[in-house]
């Protein structure tokens, strides 16, 4: 029987964890690649989006937009003024809350429109084709009333023999 010395294994753990790690970039070289390429991808696919995509202007516009209204006065009495420079058809401005509920332009020269409300309540304008009947856009006109600040009610006394 032959006695073996004992192999000191520290070099070859050595080599062991080298090639460990070797195949770790192997593998995560192709891995992370991939995903490199596929972040180009959605990059590319999004700038494509977003040079396809018009920017969008709302076709009806209204000043003021909101009014602020007192306990004193809880109606607004103001002029609003309604506009849709896009568009190149006759249109039509419809509301519930003004007495005549639909006025027409009877052209597409026409952009604009001044209407003088009282209201206490919001009102909706509804932007209608002439000729279609259907609907391009809608604005709502706020009111909005003035609240009082909040008083803070004290639960105790002001005073106290254990303060």
């Amino acid at each position: 029987m032959e006695v073996v010395a004992p192999v000191e294994l520290g070099h070859l753990s050595k080599v062991n964890t080298d090639m460990n790690t070797k195949l770790k970039w192997l593998f995560l070289c192709p891995v992370a690649l991939l995903a490199l390429t596929t972040s180009l991808t959605v990059i590319a696919t999004s700038a494509e989006i977003d040079s396809n995509k018009s920017v969008t202007t709302p076709a009806l516009s209204i000043t003021p937009r909101l009014c602020i209204s007192t306990p004193e006065d809880p109606s607004c009495n103001i002029t609003l003024t309604l506009q849709w420079p896009t568009l190149d058809a006759p249109v039509c401005i419809r509301s519930t809350a003004i007495e005549s509920n639909k006025w027409c332009t009877g052209s597409a020269e026409v952009k604009s429109l001044a209407v003088k409300v009282r209201t206490q309540e919001d009102i909706e304008f509804l932007l209608v084709n002439e000729n279609t009947n259907q609907q391009i856009d809608d604005v709502t006109f706020k009111v909005t009333p003035v609240t009082e600040p909040q008083v803070r009610r004290r639960y105790r006394k002001p005073w106290s023999l254990f303060k």
